[in-house]
Protein backbone atom coordinates (compact mmCIF):
# COMPACT_ATOMS: atom_id res chain seq x y z
CA UNK A 1 0.00 0.00 0.00
CA UNK A 2 1.47 3.64 -1.13
CA UNK A 3 0.22 6.68 1.04
CA UNK A 4 -0.36 10.50 0.09
CA UNK A 5 0.25 12.24 3.54
CA UNK A 6 -1.73 15.72 3.84
CA UNK A 7 0.22 18.54 4.22
CA UNK A 8 -1.98 19.37 7.47
CA UNK A 9 -0.43 16.25 8.94
CA UNK A 10 3.10 17.54 8.91
CA UNK A 11 6.44 16.41 8.62
CA UNK A 12 7.31 13.92 11.39
CA UNK A 13 4.50 11.68 9.99
CA UNK A 14 5.55 11.35 6.98
CA UNK A 15 9.51 10.67 8.02
CA UNK A 16 8.26 8.01 11.31
CA UNK A 17 6.28 5.88 7.91
CA UNK A 18 9.30 6.23 6.02
CA UNK A 19 11.37 4.80 8.96
CA UNK A 20 9.03 1.42 8.97
CA UNK A 21 9.74 1.21 5.34
CA UNK A 22 6.61 2.42 4.39
CA UNK A 23 5.71 4.29 0.20
CA UNK A 24 5.12 7.22 1.36
CA UNK A 25 4.62 10.92 -0.57
CA UNK A 26 4.53 13.88 1.72
CA UNK A 27 2.02 16.97 0.17
CA UNK A 28 4.41 19.35 2.04
CA UNK A 29 7.80 18.03 0.88
CA UNK A 30 7.15 17.42 -3.05
CA UNK A 31 3.48 19.77 -3.20
CA UNK A 32 3.50 22.49 -0.74
CA UNK A 33 -0.21 24.31 -1.19
CA UNK A 34 -1.18 22.41 -4.05
CA UNK A 35 -5.16 22.49 -3.81
CA UNK A 36 -7.49 19.62 -2.88
CA UNK A 37 -7.95 19.23 -6.26
CA UNK A 38 -4.50 18.72 -7.05
CA UNK A 39 -3.78 15.89 -4.13
CA UNK A 40 -6.74 14.05 -4.92
CA UNK A 41 -5.50 14.15 -8.54
CA UNK A 42 -1.77 12.81 -7.17
CA UNK A 43 -3.18 10.35 -4.97
CA UNK A 44 -5.31 8.72 -8.30
CA UNK A 45 -2.38 8.74 -10.74
CA UNK A 46 0.09 7.26 -7.96
CA UNK A 47 -2.64 4.88 -6.19
CA UNK A 48 -2.15 6.33 -3.23
CA UNK A 49 -3.95 6.30 0.41
CA UNK A 50 -4.59 9.61 1.51
CA UNK A 51 -4.17 9.48 5.38
CA UNK A 52 -5.62 12.87 6.23
CA UNK A 53 -8.35 11.51 8.66
CA UNK A 54 -7.36 9.06 9.78
CA UNK A 55 -3.93 10.55 10.72
CA UNK A 56 -6.08 14.00 12.05
CA UNK A 57 -8.07 11.99 14.38
CA UNK A 58 -5.49 9.18 15.88
CA UNK A 59 -2.27 11.53 15.55
CA UNK A 60 -1.54 11.67 19.76
CA UNK A 61 -1.54 7.31 19.43
CA UNK A 62 -0.14 6.71 15.82
CA UNK A 63 3.85 6.73 16.81
CA UNK A 64 5.11 3.56 17.96
CA UNK A 65 2.14 1.96 16.98
CA UNK A 66 0.52 0.15 14.40
CA UNK A 67 -2.77 1.69 12.94
CA UNK A 68 -4.42 -0.67 10.54
CA UNK A 69 -7.45 1.60 8.52
CA UNK A 70 -10.16 -0.52 6.70
CA UNK A 71 -13.51 1.36 5.46
CA UNK A 72 -15.23 0.08 8.39
CA UNK A 73 -12.99 0.63 11.15
CA UNK A 74 -9.48 1.67 12.99
CA UNK A 75 -7.66 -0.73 15.06
CA UNK A 76 -4.59 0.43 16.99
CA UNK A 77 -1.71 -1.99 18.52
CA UNK A 78 1.25 -1.38 20.24
CA UNK A 79 4.47 -2.76 18.89
CA UNK A 80 6.19 -5.46 20.72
Amino acid sequence: MKFLVDESVGIAVSQKLRQMNLDVVSVIQTMKGASDEEVIRREIEDNRVIMHACIKKYKETILGNILVASEKKIRIRRLG
